[in-house]
């Protein structure tokens, strides 16, 4: 095994040190890099042999590029489906780094490995990470020319959803840490999202602006955002909604304004399906670049969204407005706060006075209510009173021929 191993990362040097689409090739597009990765690993299990394998491939591409390039490595252990045995999973993260000495950093990552076989007929071609491994190539190239008022990281994240995404151990520092972007199945669904936050922050509505200026298909989240589940060897994978399914949901609990590109149908009929009425093509035999260009209206329609969505984040990153838009969203509240235990009674304290409130309003106007009645029946206006018919003394007629008391000689006040 080990020799095989040796072979297929010499192999995957050789073929991208020579290939057009390679790491000599700045010009290549989106598409073409991740048909180029996805022909040398198309089943790149994750925790696999062959996903560390693919990750010398991007090791040599981002050194090319001049990337300072670190790898930290990680063990997961899961239990067999079959047996109570552990497995034991390798896997390593490639991370990219761009010092352009200002102390912020702006990340950038993606999942490049894929999902464990979930039919009968194996996983196709791992096209739909790949698109998004072919994306952030495209991105890595374009910055590495370009100067930025922030350094920059590319990640490439390995081991998928095997655990938890752990932040403090991804090898970059938070502290520095401004921003996170994250690619995730993009142009392998029926649409494109810009995901940032369960609130709206400056920097969504910063990207929202070059996404138009632009003219990028890239829509908005829906308002209703369905929870969804995946199934795994190991346990039930489940997030609040698509927009939180890669590792930007861990930046996210750290606060990090983040801003996600993510492929799929996002609907409340088909929640978490890539394709609309149609299912996910992950961890299935459709995850080829044939059903997805098909799907997609064809190979063209695929890398003008790759195209786009790689050309949004490098204008994003670039662009005079992201540090005001950060140094605004920063000081703004996040769907992090809004979940804290602090948020949550705060929020209930705040509801409880909202409906005290109403019930007393409530009670006052029921009560002016009913003085407005009394009143409105007592007195009438001289226009009413001028259009009614009969006396209008007729109410105290009925007095007047009463019988007047009886004097019975005796005074009701004073009596001696």
């Amino acid at each position: 095994m080990r020799k095989l191993l040796l072979v297929l990362l010499i192999v995957s040097v050789l073929f991208f040190a020579v290939a057009p689409v390679g790491v000599s090739s700045a010009e290549a597009t989106p598409y073409e890099y991740a048909a180029a990765f996805a022909s040398l690993y198309p089943t790149r299990t994750l925790g696999g042999d062959l996903e560390q394998a693919s990750s010398a491939v991007l090791v040599s591409f981002l050194d090319a590029l001049g990337y300072r390039v670190e790898t930290p490595s990680f063990v997961h252990q899961i239990e067999s489906a079959n047996t109570s045995a552990k497995i034991t999973c390798h896997y390593n993260h490639v991370l990219g780094f761009k010092d352009n000495g200002k102390g912020k950093t702006v990340l950038i990552g993606t999942y490049y490995g894929t999902f464990e076989p979930s039919d009968g007929d194996g996983v196709g071609e791992g096209a739909e990470t790949a698109l998004s491994v072919g994306a952030l190539q495209s991105v890595a190239a374009k910055l590495s020319t370009i100067s930025c008022d922030y350094d920059i990281v590319i990640a490439f994240w390995g081991g998928m959803a095997l655990s938890e995404f752990d932040v403090e151990k991804c090898g970059v520092d938070l502290d520095t840490l401004a921003l996170y972007i994250n690619l995730d199945g993009v142009a392998a669904g029926t649409y494109d999202y810009l995901y940032c936050d369960d609130v709206k922050r400056a920097h969504a509505t910063y990207f929202k602006g070059i996404i138009e200026e632009a003219g990028a298909d890239i829509l908005d989240p829906p308002a209703y955002k369905r929870a969804i589940s995946y199934a795994f060897s190991d346990g039930t994978y489940v997030q609040a909604h698509l927009g939180i399914l890669g590792a930007n949901n861990a930046f996210l609990a750290e606060d990090v304004p983040c801003a996600s590109f993510v492929g799929g149908a996002w609907t409340y009929e088909t929640g978490v399906y890539r394709y609309e009425g149609k299912g996910d093509v992950a961890g299935t035999s459709e995850d080829t670049f044939e059903v997805i260009d098909r799907r997609n209206g064809g190979k063209e329609e695929t890398e003008k969204r790759l195209l786009a969505v790689s050309d949004v984040i490098v204008k994003g990153v670039t662009g005079e407005g992201l540090s005001a838009a950060l140094d605004r969203a920063e000081k703004e509240v996040s769907g992090a706060d809004l979940r804290s235990p602090l948020a949550y009674y705060l929020i209930l304290f705040i509801g409880a006075g909202v409906v005290i409130l109403l019930f007393i309003l409530l009670i006052v106007r029921q009560g002016k209510d009913r003085r407005e009645q009394v009143w409105e029946g007592a007195f009438r206006t001289p226009e009413e009173e001028s259009t009614r018919e009969g006396s209008p003394f007729e109410e105290f007629e009925g007095e007047k021929n009463q019988d007047p008391p009886k004097d019975d000689g005796e005074d009701d006040v004073f009596r001696f």
